[in-house]
């Protein structure tokens, strides 16, 4: 019965949409979620809140925003940002950059080594070498892949759930 269940939920998100965008983000914005509640950080690096940044011009800041609104993880609000400069990158504990500033990811990168920010690029393909997760549209699927090295080098533990279910 179960099965059941989680066949008709699977179904609910990936179900053609007449917006297919929107849906896109709504899932993408789902992961960054549940990539959040699967990794560990210091204990001084989260305040109050989990910060999560969007970086560049894309409908999953308007999706997070809707899809965290009183949600928490290990009982600390979560609040999603628009990030538009440097300072606004440093205030980030998960920072979600777009395809489009893809090109940025370097520059991005230098700023925030040693920052406990756990980084998720989206349809990445430069950022083998330094991305923590990229996320990526393949085949009909929304897809990821972690990179347990750029984790450890920010201080991170992720998962081995998130992990296993990588690519």
């Amino acid at each position: 019965m179960k099965s059941i269940y989680l066949i008709a939920a699977l179904y609910l998100f990936i179900a053609p949409s007449s917006k297919a965008e929107t849906s896109l983000a709504d899932l993408q914005a789902m992961y960054i979620y549940n990539f959040l509640r699967y990794v560990q950080w210091p204990t001084d690096a989260v305040k109050d809140s989990y910060v999560i940044g969007v970086n560049g011009n894309s409908e999953v800041f308007e999706a997070l925003k809707k899809y965290t609104a009183n949600r928490e993880v290990g009982g600390k609000k979560i609040t999603v940002i628009k990030c538009s400069d440097s300072y606004d990158l440093l205030k980030c504990n998960v920072l979600f950059i777009s395809k489009e500033k893809c090109n940025c990811l370097k520059q991005i990168n230098d700023q925030l080594k040693g920052r406990n920010c756990l980084t998720i690029f989206e349809n990445c393909n430069k950022a083998k070498s330094c991305t923590t997760i990229d996320l990526f549209y393949e085949n009909n699927t929304l897809k990821y892949k972690v990179n347990e090295e750029m984790a450890l080098a920010q201080n991170l533990i992720i998962s081995n759930v998130l992990v296993k279910m990588a690519i």
